[in-house]
């Protein structure tokens, strides 16, 4: 079996089941209301920065009920592999052990879309691993399509999501989709605030082309707008109607560094 191997354990999360299994159960809100949610964005920093984050924002999503397979849409913050690459791995591992890629689901996409085959975009990159813990607490048989995507033209990425809601729209069981990224990096704590409370507020509105407008005039650096912004059209067409924010905080909470930080959002999408 092909086993893509961790490269973030023990750096952004720990890298024992018990170390892992006891910081996420300090972090998670196991019962907490929850909701059948269509997508969701989680940040992908040091669990110590944006792990309470992530945790609020998975604690609120019904995973056992809601689907089977969970499409993850992270960016490349490598130059490696494909800019538009599904993991051809068979599991993904993380100290709690494997996570199964659906192959039915990642080789429709890949017969039906722009999408291509590729590991090396996914060897190195830390945006999804990061998340994974996260959901196998909750669902240790969830089945996962990691894909990572790093498309520059908003035409293309429209073009992708059309071609990806049109597989979704025909599956029996549609996945949830997530996108890993984090919002303003190495700025102040207001200036992030600022920034990202416009990116969230495109978030919030289901809009995609106005994210990637925002981002961009606005030079918000956003490392996961992309997938961002390719989730909300798929979205859309799949029939969600709106994103709510589940939690918003910065480094400088942690570092006591506020003149210098990360954005950390956690959103919910129905």
């Amino acid at each position: 079996m092909n086993v893509r191997l961790p490269v973030a354990s023990g750096r952004f999360y720990p890298g024992t089941l018990r170390g892992l299994t006891n910081q996420l159960n300090e972090l998670l809100d196991l019962d907490k209301a929850k909701v059948n949610a269509k997508g969701a964005l989680m940040p992908h920093a040091g669990y110590v920065y944006s792990g309470s984050t992530a945790a609020l924002t998975i604690s609120s999503i019904n995973l056992k009920s809601n689907t089977d397979t969970v499409i993850f849409l992270g960016p490349k913050h490598t130059p490696y592999g494909s800019d538009i690459s599904v993991s051809d791995a068979d599991a993904w591992r993380t100290p709690l052990g494997d996570l199964v890629v659906d192959k039915d689901l990642a080789k429709s996409l890949l017969n039906k879309t722009s999408l291509e085959s590729d590991n090396a975009a996914h060897e190195k990159e830390h945006s999804i691993e990061v998340l994974l813990p996260f959901f196998q607490i909750f669902n240790p048989d969830l089945k996962i399509v990691p894909i990572a995507v790093n498309l520059r033209s908003y035409d293309k990425i429209k073009e992708l999501a059309g071609e990806m809601a049109a597989v979704l729209k025909d599956y029996p069981n549609p996945p949830l989709i997530v996108v890993s990224s984090d919002m303003s990096h190495y700025v102040s704590s207001q200036k992030a605030m600022e920034l990202d409370g416009m990116a969230i507020q495109n978030m919030e509105e289901l809009d995609g082309e106005k994210l990637f407008n925002t981002v961009i005039s606005n030079k918000i650096s956003m490392c996961g707008v992309i997938p961002a912004v390719l989730a909300l059209l798929i979205l859309k067409e799949l029939g969600c109607t709106k994103g709510k924010l589940v939690n918003y905080t910065n480094s400088g909470e942690v570092s006591n560094d506020m003149s210098s930080v990360v954005g950390y959002t956690g959103m919910i999408f129905n």
